[in-house]
């Protein structure tokens, strides 16, 4: 399904891209496809929109989540979908500029940018209960 969207002049599909390269790649993306990881933060911090394919279930309580809160596309775990499903999903994000900034806006709202501060702040506050 994927591999079929590569003939599509305006499309361009990355996979396995390198840690210095990858925020370069969000920035310049309309549209994601990830998993319920890392990656899913930071391309809710710039307001990507994206479809989510967890891996496995504690990934997919996450995606859950995002789905509930309209941030995020969850399509569950992969081993269970089919292609069907991910080009409907697919389809249907990048025919729909509402939907895309939907998608947007709430993806930025459940993302602060504090959460580097919030854990320096924890471990500060802990140290000092150990001295």
């Amino acid at each position: 399904t994927i591999h079929n969207l590569k003939n599509k002049s305006n499309i361009v599909i990355k996979h396995n891209i390198s840690n210095k390269e990858i925020i370069k790649y969000m920035k310049e993306s309309d549209i994601a496809i990830t998993a319920a990881g890392n990656t899913l933060y930071e391309l809710c911090s710039l307001g990507i929109p994206s479809i989510i394919i967890s891996h496995h279930k504690r990934q997919e309580k996450v995606a859950r989540i995002f789905n509930i809160k309209n941030a995020a596309i969850s399509l569950g775990i992969g081993k269970k979908l089919n292609d069907k499903r991910i080009r409907e999903s697919l389809k249907q994000l990048i025919n729909s500029e509402e939907i895309r900034r939907r998608l947007s806006k709430n993806s930025k709202a459940m993302i602060d940018g504090r959460g580097v501060i919030r854990v320096g702040e924890y471990i500060i506050k802990n140290l000092k209960k150990i001295e």
